[in-house]
């Protein structure tokens, strides 16, 4: 019966990708320019508009030395703000399903059963557990500071990973020769995902040397321009003014005892049913009998997760889109548990489980289209407004709030436009569009 179900593997893989790529591709569609990405069509060096990709050069230049290192992630926000959000919306998806492809074989690297289940429960974790998927999948610039990264960071890895647990070795001679500049990006991506991805990086290594692997020259070069990318990253000078504008003066307790609240919090609120699971199948993993440096691996996963979340207590806040790397380990270490315990028997119970969870989605996916469809209509409707008023000679212009109701919207836990004109996004709209000034009030008053 299984052999019946599944013999059409192929087809069913492409249709699942096509599936959920058209739905992420609906969703980045849909959602418009928001917060930040007014900020980063002006330039950090002259605050011009940014025309050319010198202009940009420049920008990140300048954002290197005055707020932050990331300048890799943003230059690639301000190319596609450059090129036009259409062309972004392609890619960003292309992203998206390239990232879910890799999970996926990190879960599935010693599966002998389900792997359509599998490449399915992928999707369904990131849906379910990304605290703020607009915000990480949708926003453009969220997307380019968490989902770019993330590509790049297991992208990186994957060589080292299938040479520990597979001893199958890259031998492409281009792509061998493209690893120190992928390291670079995967170590110049954001904090502390960045940093995990280093951290799961050294630990193959040496696992791959406790096993008696040689380690190829380009692994350690790739190894190498990995920290050094993130070590150029973390030396911004502009991450030390920021530090210093919102440094915090109640004592050491009181500081970190509040930051690893958050810390927990994010874990308990957003990600404990999935922590639980994988700790579940962790544990019934042990007591398998499996190799040992499998067993170890499924621990690691859960490891680099922790760890990528607790980094945060050395910064002053912890936004949940920053969790993406939390979540991507943990949904790794998870489907890898899952995959060691599939057989003829639990295979059944893990096709009634994702039905089901499927199901959840089609009902959740259903009602986010609607929030995202409803923010993108009014929102159009509001840039409307302002461009008529605008063309009429208004230059001060009263406008109304958008509130979006599901995480998976791009706006949700973001700013909107506030109801004094110094915000820091009004006046970044107000120049985007060539106005004096912009205020906004709730969205309710918006029909009267």
């Amino acid at each position: 019966m299984l052999n019946n179900l599944f013999k059409n593997k192929k087809t069913i893989f492409y249709l699942m990708t096509i599936g959920f790529g058209f739905a992420i591709l609906l969703f980045n569609l849909l959602t418009p320019m928001l917060a930040d990405d007014y900020s980063y069509t002006f330039s950090w060096y002259d605050r011009s508009s940014i025309t050319t990709l010198w202009g940009a050069c420049l920008s990140m230049y300048a954002h290197y030395f005055s707020w932050g290192g990331r300048i890799i992630t943003h230059f690639i926000a301000t190319v596609f703000l450059l090129i036009g959000k259409p062309v972004f919306n392609i890619f960003n998806t292309a992203a998206y399903c390239w990232l879910a492809y890799l999970i996926y074989r990190y879960a599935s690297v010693h599966a002998k059963k389900g792997h359509l289940l599998i490449y399915l429960a992928v999707h369904l974790c990131i849906w379910f557990a990304v605290p703020a998927f607009g915000q990480d999948f949708l926003w453009l610039i969220g997307a380019c500071n968490y989902l770019w990264p993330a590509v790049f960071i297991f992208t990186f890895i994957w060589p080292y990973y299938q040479y520990v647990m597979t001893g199958k070795l890259l031998s492409n001679k281009i792509l061998i020769g493209f690893m120190p500049i992928l390291g670079l990006l995967a170590g110049w991506g954001n904090e502390n995902t960045s940093g995990a991805g280093i951290f799961f990086t050294g630990i193959l290594l040496l696992t791959g040397r406790r096993l008696g692997k040689k380690l190829p020259r380009w692994m350690l070069l790739g190894f190498g321009s990995q920290i050094v990318g993130f070590l150029i990253m973390i030396a911004a000078p502009g991450n030390y003014l920021r530090l210093e504008s919102s440094s915090e003066n109640t004592g050491f307790l009181l500081t970190y005892g509040g930051r690893l609240s958050v810390c927990n919090q994010m874990l308990y609120e957003y990600l404990l049913p999935f922590l639980l699971a994988y700790i579940f199948l962790l544990v019934l993993v042990f007591y398998q009998n499996t190799e040992a440096c499998r067993k170890w691996i499924a621990a690691l996963f859960g490891i680099t997760a922790l760890a990528n979340n607790y980094v945060m207590l050395v910064v002053t806040e912890y936004p949940e889109r920053a969790a993406l790397g939390t979540v991507l380990f943990l949904t790794a270490g998870l489907l890898y548990c899952a995959s060691l315990l599939l057989n003829e028997n639990t295979v059944k119970w893990a096709c009634g489980i994702a039905c089901s969870l499927l199901a959840v989605f089609c009902i959740q996916y259903s009602y986010g289209l609607l929030d995202i469809g409803y923010t993108y209509r009014v929102y159009n409707r509001r840039i409307d407004s302002i461009l008529m008023q605008r063309d009429a000679g208004i230059l001060d212009i009263v406008t109304y709030r958008i509130e979006p109701k599901t995480k998976f919207n791009g706006l949700y836990g973001l700013e909107d436009l506030q109801g004094y004109p110094t915000h820091w996004l009004n006046g970044n709209t107000s120049n985007y569009f060539g106005l004096h000034t912009i205020v906004a009030f709730p969205e309710e008053k918006a029909e009267e």
